[in-house]
């Protein structure tokens, strides 16, 4: 579970029926808040829900059966905020943005070259 406390960070899951559960994560818009969901899960990607590079990632986390937890970004009135501190975070402003085990691993091109590689395998195992 999660282990944080509420007034760090106010979740909401919910479930995908396609193998490699995807899961809806309600993040707060302050740099403490989105550090803490980084670290807390083991893939977390930062999306929008009309991103076509955002769709293949979490398609490929869903083909991998890999839980992967979700920040959809235009559904939130805060989401150009999370946008911002993402980018102060990491120096990238596009979507997706991915984080496995608390490492920034960047957008698609990276996550996708790291799969064609067998590299992204072994860093979620």
């Amino acid at each position: 579970m999660w282990g944080l406390r509420a007034a760090t960070m106010a979740v909401r899951r919910s479930a995908v029926s396609r193998a490699g559960a995807m899961r809806a994560v309600h993040v707060e818009a302050t740099k403490s808040s989105v550090q803490a969901a980084i670290k807390s899960e083991k893939v977390l990607v930062f999306s929008k829900t009309y991103c076509p590079y955002c769709a293949r990632v979490k398609a490929l986390f869903e083909d991998l059966d890999v839980d992967h937890e979700v920040v959809e970004l235009d559904e939130r009135p805060d989401g150009s905020d999370i946008q911002e501190i993402l980018l102060s975070l990491t120096k990238q402003r596009t979507v997706p943005n991915v984080f496995i085990k608390g490492q920034h691993v960047g957008g698609c091109d990276a996550v996708t070259e790291l799969y064609a590689q067998k590299k992204l395998q072994a860093m979620l195992e």
